[in-house]
């Protein structure tokens, strides 16, 4: 015989008078006459509402669960040993009692007027607890041992918490059967696909049939799930690995986005467009660097990747534009590059990008200005961190000239000319700028112009704040 633990909710509500009644353990009973007044709609439901016969301004309504996903989780249970897969269920809400209030005021007016004001709460429940004897090892059992009679008693309740028992097929048969699909693929939403099949699949067949019916489904992998995953593989959209572990990505083939932390190079090489044609967002960081397959990089940037639209790459340390590299899609880039020449290349090979930021390490390059004085690129937002100061900021005004109708702004790096010229720069080549944000130093200089007057240049420095240091070298911050 399996073991099992339960709880049994049991909604008792008799229309007879009786007296109140003492139970042990200061538990107390009372049973009241009521009426049914009428239904309270709410939500895609309904409630019933009861009028107390005896003292006519308090009423009761019935519950209206909702699950509450922030309680509902996956856990062992000390007791039984068992994984038990539980969801909290909210059985009123202050928006359902707000909308039975409103209710009494349209329908009860004359009783629940402004010189009366009518009570209403949930019905009571009684709550029964039944767990079967000799499940637990003797020392468990004594931490938890008992040495009185239990009683049911009788108590109102705002919430209550369901745990289900995977490892009871007969349990599982005899109470879940009832809940109707739509309910569990709302449950299913709380829990990762992981726990959702370890806990129900192989239970009966209308569960099989329900979890391969779940499509676009998020799984993150890491150290300590390293579950099998590679029979619900082909339901998950999402997927976001963070481990040192090897993963086989070929058995994903319809994920829209990939996210690749700590990536080793035989899961950077698995990254395929041909194996994952509906790519929507990528993102690749490696802990230690690992240079990307050109083919890779071929596949991003010619469109090789049809629906990609959001990328970032950790690292990007070769770029060369040729005719074939052209980007339809791609409308969002993140990288870190070891050299400034490829940031006109990228531009000039995704003419659709609208954001663009890239962290800096390496030296500086000379840059080529745009070969036509009207290039004209598209991008909206462009953000440029240097955090060990090495562009110079004639290679940076040089890249202002491929970005004139950009809206926002973001510079993070060392000013060795007065910043007064970094200013005018971006007035003159940023026609279109509404947003300003800097972490800029500015070196020692004969042409230091007070930040009060930077502030009144654009409405984009208006908050421009100037800090300045011993040395002589001041810092501009504006977030």
């Amino acid at each position: 015989m399996n073991y099992i633990f339960a709880i049994i909710l049991l909604v008792c509500f008799q229309k007879s008078v009786s007296g109140l009644v003492e139970h042990p353990s200061d538990n107390w009973r009372t049973d009241i006459r009521t009426t049914n007044v009428g239904r309270v709609k709410y939500e895609k439901g309904e409630v019933n509402l009861f009028q107390n016969q005896e003292k006519p301004t308090s009423f009761f309504f019935t519950p209206f669960p909702l699950v509450n996903p922030s309680n509902s989780k996956c856990h062992t249970n000390i007791l039984s040993g068992y994984v038990e897969l539980s969801f909290a269920v909210e059985l009123y809400t202050s928006q359902l009692t707000e909308a039975v209030n409103n209710y009494l005021k349209e329908h009860f007016s004359t009783l629940c007027n402004s010189n009366k004001t009518c009570h209403i709460s949930m019905l009571p429940m009684n709550v029964i607890g039944l767990i079967q004897k000799g499940l637990r090892a003797n020392k468990i059992q004594e931490m938890y041992k008992i040495n009185q009679e239990w009683f049911p008693n009788t108590v109102f309740l705002q919430s209550i918490n369901f745990p289900i028992y995977t490892k009871n097929e007969n349990m599982l048969s005899t109470h879940l059967e009832d809940f109707s699909n739509e309910l569990f693929f709302e449950i299913f939403e709380y829990f990762d696909i992981l726990d959702i099949y370890h806990s129900f699949w192989g239970i009966n067949q209308r569960f099989n049939n329900l979890l391969q019916s779940l499509n676009n489904l998020p799984l993150i992998i890491q150290n300590e799930n390293l579950l099998p995953f590679d029979f619900c593989a082909h339901q998950i959209n999402r997927l976001k690995i963070n481990t040192t572990k090897p993963i086989d990505l070929t058995h994903f083939s319809n994920l829209h986005t990939l996210e690749l932390y700590n990536a080793n190079s035989n899961e950077i090489e698995q990254i395929q467009c041909n194996q994952m044609s509906n790519l929507v967002n990528l993102t690749i960081s490696t802990k230690f660097h690992i240079s990307l397959p050109l083919e890779l990089i071929h596949d991003i940037f010619s469109n090789g990747f049809r629906l990609l639209r959001y990328v970032n790459l950790n690292r990007l340390d070769h770029f060369q534009f040729n005719s074939k590299f052209q980007s339809l899609s791609l409308n969002s880039l993140c990288i870190t590059c070891i050299n400034s020449n490829i940031i006109p290349q990228i531009l000039l090979a995704c003419p659709y990008l609208i954001r663009f930021s890239i962290t800096f390490f390496g030296q500086n390059c000379h840059i080529l200005p745009p070969s036509s004085p009207s290039y004209n690129h598209l991008l909206e937002k462009f953000s440029l961190f240097d955090p060990y100061h090495k562009l110079t900021c004639d290679t940076i005004q040089i890249l202002l000239l491929y970005i004139p109708n950009v809206k926002y702004l973001n510079l993070q790096f060392l000013c060795r000319v007065p910043f007064i010229n970094l200013i005018e720069s971006i007035l003159n080549r940023l026609g279109q700028l509404e947003r300003f944000e800097c972490d800029i130093f500015e070196s020692p200089n004969n042409h230091m112009v007070n930040v009060e007057t930077i502030q009144q240049m654009n409405e984009s420095f208006q908050y421009l704040e100037c800090i300045e240091n011993d040395n002589g070298s001041r810092r501009f911050l504006l977030e």
